[in-house]
């Protein structure tokens, strides 16, 4: 299939579900005011209104573009992906150095599968696998078509330190996920109190490798640039908590850039305490 037929087709469904979410599935449309209320205080009932819209719009494309992912080549993939700073992984794997690479559930995290054809080198990402063993096979096949090696998330740690001795690799997670319970580090980000997971800046410091933000921008539908800023060349010798406040500061500027791209519709302030706010109306999204 040509990349322009493919697009044409990706976004007529993605026009459909977008139809469905206005009009049919009023999918977590309370989440999704709830978190952008509390994250842009200083927008007002008519920009939330536009901004969910924006993001329903976005999550309509997030949902299609794997078939694009699966189905096109890797050079058509390469006209809508670009890769910033790659001397930046070139000098640290000649130094020796694996790298941590953080990510976030901004723009599509999906197109990262196409890392080891930019980068020439061994990549592996933590995954959650789907309950659905049909819907988890089809993930795994379009996931690992470039050479992404992925590691169930129960055994991730464990991997990573056992091969700690061999060839420099990227680790590649997505560390904006809540945990399961109101653990973890505790840091102001998006205007209220927030948890994170400190697995990413554990791993990296115990093995004492770089530790790298995955930044991203949306450089038309469908097309995005990631770039790679170095946090640390040596996680090991920096405070845990210093890392994540590191990550947390990188994906606020990413996310204030263009705020439809986050995944607004995941739960991700559960355990904030409620405040009252002024919104607009669930009703008034699509009017």
């Amino acid at each position: 299939m040509g990349l322009r037929l493919a697009l044409i087709f990706c976004r007529a469904l993605s026009g459909i579900l977008f139809f469905i979410f206005s009009k049919i599935w009023h999918y977590r449309r309370e989440v999704v005011f709830d978190n952008l209320t509390a994250s842009f205080p200083e927008l007002d009932a008519d920009q939330i209104k536009q901004t969910a819209r924006s993001y329903f719009k976005h999550l309509a494309d997030l949902i299609v573009e794997p078939f694009l992912i699966r189905n096109l080549t890797k050079g058509q993939l390469r006209a809508l992906t670009e890769f910033e700073n790659l001397r930046l992984i070139k000098k640290l794997l000649d130094e020796q150095k694996s790298i941590v690479l953080v990510a976030s559930h901004v723009g599509n995290w999906e197109y990262l599968h196409l890392l080891p054809a930019f980068t020439g080198c061994e990549v592996f990402a933590a995954y959650s696998p789907v309950a659905n063993k049909f819907v988890n096979k089809a993930l795994m096949q379009m996931r690992g078509r470039f050479g992404v090696q992925l590691i169930a998330k129960r055994d991730w740690y464990r991997f990573v330190m056992r091969r700690r001795d061999k060839q420099p690799a990227i680790f590649v997670t997505i560390a904006d996920q809540r945990p399961e319970t109101p653990s973890g580090h505790n840091m102001h980000f998006m205007n209220q109190k927030t948890y994170f997971q400190p697995g990413a800046a554990r791993l990296a410091a115990n093995l004492n490798c770089a530790l790298v933000y995955l930044d991203v921008v949306q450089q038309a539908r469908h097309a995005y640039s990631f770039r790679f800023d170095l946090i640390t060349s040596d996680a090991g010798r920096q405070d845990e908590s210093y890392l994540m406040q590191c990550y947390a500061r990188g994906l606020e500027t990413t996310i204030q850039r263009k705020p439809e791209l986050w995944l607004w519709s995941h739960k991700r302030w559960q355990f904030r305490l409620r405040q009252q706010t002024t919104k607009p109306s669930r009703e008034q999204v699509f009017v």
